[in-house]
């Protein structure tokens, strides 16, 4: 039986800020939230609570905001899948 590795959130939102171009100064700008926090959570090194990461996800462009609201009901997409869903 193969096992999936599911994707932790923080990678969930590096992967749509990486594969749509997206600047996260724009985004820090947008949601006002700190770059430098928007970084170390892509990175895992911090939390940024969750009103911010709601901030966060409210300005991304529709198609990473999807992906990223159908990531967060579900909480099942690998990696694969979130690649799948932002290169269609």
């Amino acid at each position: 039986m193969m096992t999936l590795t599911l994707c932790p959130t923080n990678e969930a939102l590096d992967l749509c800020i990486k594969l749509l171009n997206l600047e996260v100064k724009s985004i820090a700008i947008k949601a006002g939230v700190s770059e430098s926090q928007i970084s170390r959570y892509r990175r895992g090194k911090a939390d940024i609570g969750t009103e911010s990461f709601r901030k966060v996800i409210q300005v991304l462009p529709d198609k990473a905001k999807n992906v990223m609201i159908k990531y967060l009901v579900s909480q099942e997409m690998t990696k694969e899948e979130i690649f799948q869903q932002l290169i269609r």
